[in-house]
C-alpha cells in the first residue's frame, strides 16, 4: 500500500509540474567573467513585444512566487529592468525581503539594452 502511494504521488508530481513553464536559468557569463541573470519584471505581453537577449520574465507582482524556483541561488547577481523603472523599485523590495541581495537596478528596458550591450528580441 506504502509503495502504491509513493507511486501515485510521484505520478500527481509529474503531471503536474510538466504544465508549469518555471524553468531554471542557465546563468549567463558577463562581460567580466561574474555570472548574472538579467530579469524582465514586467507584464508577459510587454515581454513578447520585446526583450533583452536572454532575459527572464518575472512580472514584478509574481517575484514571491517564482523566483526561487527560476533563480534558486540568493547569492546570484540579478540586473532588473522593466519599462521605465517603477516595477524595478517594486521587484527589488520584494528580492530584499526573500534574501536577494546581489541586485542591480538597470532602469527601463532602453537603458538596459545600452548598459548590457545586448540587443531587444522578440521570441
Amino acid at each position: 500500500m506504502k509503495n502504491f502511494f509513493c507511486c501515485w504521488l510521484l505520478v500527481l508530481l509529474a503531471i503536474f509540474s510538466a504544465g508549469c513553464n518555471n524553468k531554471k536559468v542557465a546563468v549567463e557569463p558577463a562581460k567580466n567573467g561574474n555570472k548574472y541573470v538579467i530579469l524582465d519584471v514586467r507584464t508577459a505581453d510587454e515581454f513578447r513585444s520585446g526583450h533583452i537577449r536572454g532575459a527572464v520574465n518575472i512580472p514584478h507582482d509574481m517575484i514571491d512566487g517564482r523566483i526561487l524556483t527560476v533563480v534558486p541561488d540568493k547569492a546570484t547577481e540579478l540586473k532588473i529592468y522593466c519599462r521605465s523603472g517603477r516595477r524595478v523599485k517594486i521587484a527589488m523590495e520584494s528580492l530584499k525581503k526573500l534574501g536577494y541581495n546581489n541586485l542591480t537596478s538597470l532602469g527601463g528596458v532602453h537603458d538596459a539594452q545600452k548598459i548590457l550591450d545586448l540587443p531587444i528580441v522578440k521570441d
